[in-house]
């Protein structure tokens, strides 16, 4: 019995790593989770150029450029706001085969926030003309939430009410796994300043300045009851904390030229050090009949980490491309964009529990991700304003690939002894794993909107769908998640001012 709960929470405790986007590397005797929380296809922001695919390099001619390409921004010459309402309904689905049993998940879940802000600011520097920029944008989200149900009784799947033939060791006559509930919410954000000039006729460049910051939480939830017979109550409740924050600067250089009805862009982001600093607790409560107790061994509610744990992930040059050609209302542009993710680098502390031991360094081993966006805009002047129709495609590389020959097991598990679950000090720990193809996904987008002399109302739908899969062993016992897709809707609203 005791057995088959370990295998259990040893693949809960997988597939919580978010499925199919974690990362586990070995480092002597430590496994290290690099979780995948952040889409590394770092994006512009505005709903406009995401109605375009994000095919915006070679565009930038609205309060978005300097998000795209800082030089793009000598096309304005008015002052102008912009800010984006940003809704995101994220869904998961997949079919676990494990230990002679399946198991499926569908979860859907929603959010909204303002994603994007931005005010442009013409003057003039000795007579020269310069547009500068600051800007706000959420680009990457962080939302997760999943709820797995253990229905009692009914035994489905093998899973709820566990009754256990051999007492002689708890004296326990059932172990019911309660519901649990997983979410992680945040983000990371850029504030960028931007300046950009024309150098010489039709060439600009620019120069922008982006500030990462922003932060995520995760929160979980389970409880196990165990039941003795004269009626007698247990019950432990886990509820791991997870605070983060991120910090980190580069630059983005752009330049772009412009040549009757075509205009070329370039540009190049320098590779920086992303630090991230983690405040990561595992607490749990016991409660005998209704009363909770506090024990000498800490089964009470403590930190595993220190409270300060920082890491710094290493992320490389960044360079782009991009060309639009416009012909009366039509406007068709095309991006590549290369980004070294082989080289990509972790920095920790030589000594998890010391962080402020020397930092040691670990490749990822995650791949470079080369991305394409086409779009296109056709505006029609209408009586009641000008109303634009946008579409666009890009494809979203990932940096991870799929998990194979994983291989999971308790690092205090005594086979002998029988599994100590409730100690504090036990842990779970994938040693080994194999990965497979690489992960991939694609995104299509429709925009539409109105527009007068002084006001722009945009609106852009769009939906992203990635595949992976997972599997292995976990203490001896295999699993296999064949497909695991994600599929993401997003809905933007932007606004713009002229002044």
């Amino acid at each position: 019995m005791k057995l088959k709960l370990i295998l259990t929470i040893a693949l809960l405790t997988l597939i919580f790593t978010n499925p199919g986007f974690s990362q586990v590397r070995v480092i002597g005797n430590q496994a290290i989770v690099t979780r995948n929380i952040l889409d590394y296809n770092l994006l512009g922001g505005g709903a406009r150029a995401r109605g375009m695919g994000g095919a915006f390099i070679g565009v930038s001619d609205d309060p978005s450029a300097a998000s795209w390409n800082p030089a793009g921004l000598t096309q304005l010459d008015k002052y102008q706001i912009g800010a984006t309402l940003y809704f995101i309904n994220p869904r998961w689905e997949y079919t676990t085969a494990y230990a002679n049993s399946d198991f499926m998940n569908s979860l859907k879940q929603s959010k909204a926030s303002i994603s994007f802000g931005s005010v442009i600011l013409p003057f003039k520097i000795y007579q020269k003309e310069v547009v500068g920029s600051v800007l706000y944008n959420r680009s990457s989200d962080i939302y997760d939430r999943r709820v797995y149900n253990f229905p009692g009784e009914r035994r489905i799947n093998n899973f709820g009410v566990y009754k256990l033939t051999d007492t002689t060791t708890t004296g326990a006559d059932s172990v019911r796994i309660g519901d649990k509930e997983d979410e992680i919410t945040g983000g990371l954000d850029i504030v960028n300043l931007s300046l950009g000039t024309k150098v010489y006729k039709d060439l600009s460049l620019g120069v922008g300045l982006n500030i990462y910051t922003g932060s995520y939480e995760y929160n979980s939830n389970q409880q196990i009851r165990f039941t003795w017979n004269p009626a007698f109550d247990t019950l432990i409740t886990y509820h791991p904390f997870i605070k983060g924050t991120y910090s980190g600067a580069n630059f983005t250089l752009g330049a772009l030229y412009k040549y009757r009805d075509f205009r070329i862009g370039a540009i190049v982001k320098t590779p920086f050090k992303l630090q991230e600093k983690d405040d990561v607790q595992f607490l749990k409560d016991v409660i005998i009949n209704g009363v909770t107790y506090q024990y000498p061994d800490a089964i009470s509610s403590r930190p595993v980490f220190p409270v300060e744990y920082k890491q710094k992930w290493e992320i490389p040059l960044t360079v782009g491309f991009g060309a639009s050609y416009r012909i009366k209302g039509l406007t068709l542009a095309g991006d590549l964009e290369l980004r070294n993710f082989s080289k990509a680098k972790l920095h920790y502390p030589s000594r998890w529990s010391d962080p402020n031991s020397p930092d040691t360094t670990m490749d990822l081993d995650w791949n470079s991700l080369t991305q394409f966006r086409i779009g296109g805009e056709y505006v029609y002047q209408s009586k009641y304003g000008a109303i634009p129709i946008r579409a666009g495609f890009r494809n979203d590389p990932q940096v991870f690939s799929d998990l194979k020959n994983v291989n999971m097991e308790f690092v205090d598990y005594d086979p002998q002894a029988g599994a100590k679950l409730m100690n504090s000090a036990d842990v779970i720990s994938i040693v080994n794993q194999t990965n497979g193809s690489k992960v991939t996904g694609n995104t299509f987008s429709l925009g539409t909107g109105i527009g007068w002399s002084q006001i722009k109302l945009d609106f852009t739908f769009e939906y992203s769908r990635h595949n992976t899969k997972m599997a292995g062993t976990i203490l001896g016992k295999s699993f296999d998640i064949a497909k695991i897709e994600k599929k993401d809707s997003r809905f933007l609203v932007n606004f713009t001012g002229f002044f």
